[in-house]
């Protein structure tokens, strides 16, 4: 399964590639965007190799994780209104999706299921992207995250479904057991970022930091993938699958 990752990975930054051509096209600042896309490559196959290599994993996990708590505290501190209490409820509730994510990257005997929840949250968070941008007529959250459209959730969907149908054959579930649990964790990506975002406006801040140029800090990257492995974990935990 692993070069069948790498393959398919490699084929959709190549359509990312054809979708940001035709953004800048559309939009201008091609600079920008494509020094953010392959900082972005970078990342996606550095995370993967540290999935597959298994060991690095959990120290990956711990350093995004303590790296995401500052974030946090960083934007609070700059808020002039700032409120103890927002802290408080946001450092408990990324405590608790830390705990589960720590021990999702420590799962050995599901690196393959890591590395498919991976692909699936990265391919769902990049096309959203690529095809709101292309296509995004209907926001459906302008409050929390007003750039999220309709046609970019369904375009980056559909895409985690096509990363379903192309891997099929590495689990011991059909196409349609492999299909909802793909939707799942497509709606467990979208909630993880929507929560990430809404601390956000809560603050008034456009972005966690600069430590990634173009991301928006590490939260900005990671926060789907945190908490669609913590949501995992959790549920394998409890033996719902």
């Amino acid at each position: 399964m692993y070069w069948s990752v790498f393959y398919i990975t490699t084929a959709y930054f190549l359509l990312g590639a054809i979708g940001i051509f035709l953004i800048n096209r559309k939009k201008g600042g091609a600079g920008e965007r494509w020094k953010k896309f392959f900082i972005y490559a970078l990342i996606v196959y550095g995370v993967e190799n540290a999935i597959i290599s298994v060991r690095p994993f959990p120290y990956l996990g711990a350093a995004l994780m303590l790296v995401g708590a500052n974030e946090i505290v960083f934007v609070w501190r700059w808020h002039p209104g700032r409120k103890w209490y927002v802290l408080l409820v946001a450092i408990l509730l990324f405590a608790a999706i830390s705990y589960g994510f720590y021990h999702f990257t420590k799962m050995g005997d599901e690196s393959l299921m890591q590395l498919y929840i991976y692909l699936v949250v990265l391919t769902f968070d990049g096309f959203s992207q690529v095809f709101g941008q292309l296509l995004g007529r209907h926001t459906f959250v302008k409050k929390i995250s007003p750039n999220k459209t309709i046609e970019g959730a369904l375009g980056g969907f559909f895409m985690a479904l096509c990363t379903a149908f192309l891997l099929r054959g590495f689990f011991n579930v059909d196409l349609v057991q492999l299909t909802l649990l793909t939707a799942l964790m497509c709606v467990m990506a979208l909630v993880g970022d929507l929560f990430a975002s809404w601390y956000k406006r809560l603050n008034n801040v456009k972005d966690y930091s600069n430590l990634i140029p173009g991301h928006g800090g590490v939260l900005d990257r990671f926060d789907s993938f945190i908490f669609t492995g913590a949501c995992w974990w959790a549920g394998n935990y409890l033996g719902w699958w």
